[in-house]
């Protein structure tokens, strides 16, 4: 387990840590479901979604939690969907497993 110190907005340490592992146990769901969606949105239309930029913060506890309000972001996941070669056509029979995943950053 790798632990890191909490350091707060204004500089003061707090007595908790941070470990790794269990933000990378938190995130992984939290993407999976964005991806699904964000794939999920993918209908031809008007209503096409290329882009989502999801705001995290991690807490004084140590846990990972959606920024809302004044809370400031300390982690962005961005899902952007890949853009697709001029001289690529769509086929249905392609396979899910071949189907490239939309591209997810985080900053």
């Amino acid at each position: 387990m790798r632990a890191y110190p909490i350091v707060t907005l204004a500089g003061q340490e707090v007595y908790n840590t941070v470990d790794v592992e269990s933000l990378r146990a938190q995130l992984t769901p939290i993407i999976d479901a964005f991806v699904e969606l964000f794939d999920g949105g993918r209908a031809k239309g008007s209503g096409e979604l290329h882009r989502l930029e999801l705001g995290l913060t991690v807490t004084q506890r140590g846990t990972i939690a959606f920024a809302a309000g004044n809370a400031s972001r300390s982690l962005t996941l961005t899902f952007e969907s890949r853009q697709r070669s001029p001289g690529t056509r769509a086929t249905t029979s392609r396979s899910s497993a071949a189907k490239k995943p939309a591209v997810v950053k985080v900053d």
